[in-house]
Formats: C-alpha cells, structure tokens, sequence
C-alpha cells in the first residue's frame, strides 16, 4: 500500500529490476531527482511463482541535513571531531498474531512492532 499511495507516487521513480533468480522479480523506488529530505530508495521483490512479495530491500537517502538539524545538539566536539554520546535505532520487528478456535482454520495477522536498540559511549581509548 505506501509504494502505491498518490504520496509515495508523487515523490518517487518506479523501475523494474532483473534479478539472476529468475523466480523473482523486483520493483525498483527511488526519489526524484532533487529531493533535499531523508528518504529511502531500494526494491521489492515479488515472487513470479506465488505472485506475492518476497523481500523488501531499502536503504535511507540524504541523512546529513535531518543529522545537521536533529542531532547536532547531542553531539559534543573534541579535537575537531565530533562524538555521539548516546544513540537509539528504531527497527521494525515482525510479529504474528493468531485466533485459533477448535473447529475452525487458524487466523494468524501480522503486525510491525518497534524494536528499540540504544547506547553510550562510555569512554574513549586511543589505539
């Protein structure tokens, strides 16, 4: 759904990628030329045999003025070089939830849940 959506479509170029693997096809995405805001370009890959999506690759676009404008005051300078004291990656974690009744099939949902990883740099070590 948010590759088709009339926002995504408006903000990016859609291609066909070949992959060697001929079971699979993929669906390239990548912004329009000009766009200055954290992104994503990547490809989905659709299975040719089931007809579903198979694997979504994506990496993130233009990170250096959202790093200038958000994270700039968490970072402290030390001989010209700057050091992130504290960092948080926030990850989507896919979970499954099922509704089972006897006598009935199985209902199983997906569902996207945060998996949060975080951090400090305790201390410096020179090599």
């Amino acid at each position: 759904d948010a590759l088709a959506s009339p926002g995504f479509l408006a903000t990016h170029c859609l291609s066909t990628v070949q992959d060697a693997d001929e079971t699979r096809i993929g669906l390239g995405f990548e912004p329009k030329p000009g766009r200055r805001v954290v992104d994503v370009n990547g490809v989905l890959w659709i299975d040719t045999v089931a007809g579903g999506p198979r694997q979504l690759e994506f990496r993130y676009t233009s990170p250096l003025p959202f790093l200038r404008r958000h994270l700039e005051p968490t970072f402290r300078v030390a001989r010209d070089r700057w050091l992130i004291r504290e960092w948080t990656i926030v990850r989507p974690r896919l979970l499954y939830k099922g509704l089972y009744e006897v006598g009935k099939r199985a209902t199983i949902w997906p569902r996207a849940d945060p998996l949060t990883t975080s951090g400090r740099v305790l201390a410096l070590i020179r090599p």
